[in-house]
């Protein structure tokens, strides 16, 4: 009897190392989901150099005096944006600049080169136009969070924003040592104190992706502003840019 217990017990952690070994070597494969880039020749592609890698999205609009960067979420084609961007805000340029390993852009996607490499983009447009607003979704609300936190934008939009990446994992895998494994923590409840901007912050309804209580959370983390919240009411994650509440309140935050 006592040798079927150990060999049980030793069975299961066999089993809990090899899923934490598991977990730690392939955690960006959990974290980014690249997507290739779609051709759209109506529009022009821009590229920044950084770090010898190659930063390539595309520009609408160039040579407004405002400006407007959009982050996008995981495997989100930003691309697709473009109709609704261009349409309703045609005083502003609008920059959509893929991650490393996503659309035309190369090099490796971890939060520490998305994070400098936002900072280098925001630099390199900051040069041309008076005010940058910043767009960040789901992910990119991680690193839209940085940005403003770095830098002085105009407005900042948080759309399906989390406290942190570290959090999300606690609540999905909490039988793991996930502070210890996780390289890309995306701490976002640390930046937004220190954001001065004017900020709007879109929920999903039902989001299943960020639960709400990780938005929450964010939310009391900041000090300096009282961000706008509002909640999309019959959207989830993926449905929420699809809704008219959803581009009413951009319009109107924006303009």
């Amino acid at each position: 009897m006592i040798k079927s217990i150990k060999s049980v017990l030793t069975t299961l952690f066999a089993l809990y190392i090899f899923a934490t070994g598991y977990m730690y070597i392939q955690q960006r494969s959990f974290i980014f989901h690249p997507t290739k880039a779609s051709n759209i020749s109506s529009e022009l592609e821009v590229k920044f150099k950084h770090d010898n890698e190659t930063l390539s999205g595309w520009v609408t609009r160039p040579g407004k005096k405002n400006a407007l960067l959009y982050l996008g979420g995981n495997a989100e084609k930003i691309e697709n944006n473009i109709p609704f961007y261009k349409k309703e805000f045609p005083h502003y340029t609008t920059y959509f600049i893929s991650y490393r390993e996503y659309g035309k852009s190369t090099g490796k996607a971890t939060e520490e080169n998305l994070l400098n490499d936002a900072l280098y983009i925001f630099d390199q447009i900051s040069k041309n136009h008076e005010n940058i607003t910043i767009v960040g979704r789901s992910l990119g609300s991680g690193v839209a969070s940085h940005v403003a936190s770095h830098r002085n934008v105009a407005k900042a939009i948080l759309v399906t924003p989390y406290d942190s990446i570290q959090n999300i994992a606690l609540r999905r895998y909490p039988m793991l040592p996930i502070p210890i494994l996780l390289k890309h923590k995306f701490e976002s409840w640390k930046k937004v104190k220190k954001i001065t901007a004017p900020t709007l912050i879109l929920i999903a309804e039902t989001d299943k992706v960020v639960p709400r209580q990780h938005t929450e959370n964010l939310i009391k983390h900041f000090k300096k502003i009282d961000p706008k919240v509002v909640t999309i009411k019959d959207s989830n994650h993926g449905s929420i840019i699809n809704k008219v509440e959803y581009k009413n309140l951009l319009k109107s935050f924006i303009n």
